[in-house]
């Protein structure tokens, strides 16, 4: 059965859940318990339910504050297993907190595109820290996306698929999870536009887009057409101008020639580039208007790129080429209240990439370089990692700093003292060994 919006599906160890939208390699669900948690699982991970034999649905049962808490924190302890840091316990798991907070608020964009990076040697917390500037963003009121480099599917080389998957992980306050792009539209319409904002006029797609949205949802015709219309704005790959406005004739019985909607795809190489940089600030434009205060975007893992063949590394490089002239305000794109953070491996004995440096420097952008974790920061870490490890499991032991010199000790012997990764990773395998996951254990055991 193939799986589609809206359907009830089984999700493996979590329970029922409903899809919200589906993704090139999985699916975004809402869990019915706890209710309303949303994540992203895979296709592997999920079984649709038959709905013709399924019992009545019935309201699901709300957790109680408490135990959603264990619920999340379980799910942090789970993630730092791996050596990722919980975004819902960032700000208590983060060393330096302030300080990466004060550099980050001072990026944050007002009125034109800034590009920053967040560089330095492998292991030093670069992802950790995109997922600080995503949540201090949201905080602060703008919308926020991220994307990791892959050098496969997610590169500079193909920039309509990164286009899309950034919009797929499209996020912010009272922001629609599964039409997050159409949302923004629909909001600037409430907060009193009737037509596009004045800085995208001029351009391409949006005025006529904004247009005839706005005529759809005076018709009250948004809902039925809601999934289509978002694919369209994302720039999907999937779809066809020529389909989509045959689509959109059959479902609000108007004739082709009065729908002027167009899915926001670039055909040509170099629209594919300019079409990167319009969508990207065309709806940071659009979020103002929206209520928000703009949009950042986050690109991880960059290094990647040198994994790239030499025609695409070439591809790469014209986008980066042409985002350079975007920040220098050499360009027909209006400015617009963006910023994006590149996370990056020190390269070439440069503190981060050569390709991305120049890129910050052209716009006035700012770098953040982090150095190799000191021997006081992984044990402030292990400290605020134990006091999470004791409160979710009721542990009565108290902190034992031998327990980092056995850490220390497993990272000696495989090479790895200077990967803050592996070092919460061994730290919490050190914990597990020491008191056992889930298990109730004294000092006296």
């Amino acid at each position: 059965m193939g799986f589609r919006t809206g359907m009830k599906v089984l999700v493996k160890q979590l329970g029922e859940a409903i899809i919200v939208k589906l993704t090139g390699d999985g699916a975004l669900v809402k869990l019915v318990s706890p209710a309303g948690l949303t994540i992203k699982q895979s296709y592997d991970n999920i079984a649709a339910i038959d709905e013709e034999n399924d019992i009545p649905e019935m309201s699901p049962p709300v957790r109680a504050a408490v135990d959603m808490d264990k619920f999340q924190q379980v799910k942090a302890l789970e993630a730092l297993r791996f050596g990722l840091v919980p975004e819902s316990h960032l700000e208590f798991l983060t060393v330096g907190y302030q300080d990466m907070a004060g550099w980050i608020g001072n990026c944050l964009p007002a009125r034109k595109c800034r590009i920053h990076e967040i560089c330095g040697p492998f292991g030093t917390g670069k992802s950790h820290t995109m997922a600080l500037v995503r949540q201090i963003a949201l905080d602060q009121g703008y919308l926020a996306a991220k994307i990791e480099i892959d050098g496969k599917s997610n590169n500079f080389s193909a920039p309509q698929r990164l286009l899309y998957n950034i919009w797929l992980s499209l996020e912010g306050k009272d922001l629609s999870i599964e039409m997050p792009l159409l949302d923004v539209y629909l909001k600037a319409m409430q907060n009193g536009y009737d037509s596009i904002p004045k800085p995208l006029k001029d351009l391409d797609y949006f005025p006529e887009n904004f247009d005839f949205i706005r005529k759809l949802k005076t018709s009250q015709q948004i809902e039925g057409l809601a999934h289509l219309l978002e694919e369209c704005l994302a720039g999907s790959e999937n779809v066809s101008a020529t389909q989509v406005k045959a689509d959109l004739a059959m479902e609000t019985n108007l004739k082709r020639a009065q729908i002027n909607f167009k899915p926001m795809v670039a055909k040509g190489a170099r629209d594919k580039f300019i079409m990167f940089i319009m969508s990207l600030a065309g709806h940071a434009v659009l979020a103002k208007a929206a209520g928000y205060k703009g949009l950042v975007i986050t690109i991880d893992e960059f290094e990647a790129h040198r994994m790239l063949s030499a025609s695409d590394r070439a591809k790469a490089r014209e986008l980066i080429s042409v985002l350079e002239h975007y920040v220098s305000q050499d360009f027909r794109i209006p400015p617009a209240p963006l910023a994006i953070f590149i996370g990056a491996v020190s390269q070439d004995g440069h503190k981060g990439d050569p390709w991305v440096e120049n890129l910050v420097d052209s716009g006035g952008g700012k770098q953040y370089f982090l150095n190799p974790w000191s021997d006081a920061q992984k044990e402030q870490l292990a400290n605020s990692i134990y006091t999470l490890y004791q409160s979710t499991y009721q542990i009565a032991a108290s902190y034992d700093q031998g327990l980092i010199d056995k850490t220390q000790m497993l990272l000696e012997s495989r090479d790895q003292t200077d990967l803050v990764r592996a070092f919460i990773k061994y730290y919490m395998a050190v914990l597990d060994n020491e008191y056992g996951p889930g298990r109730s254990r004294s000092s006296g055991n």
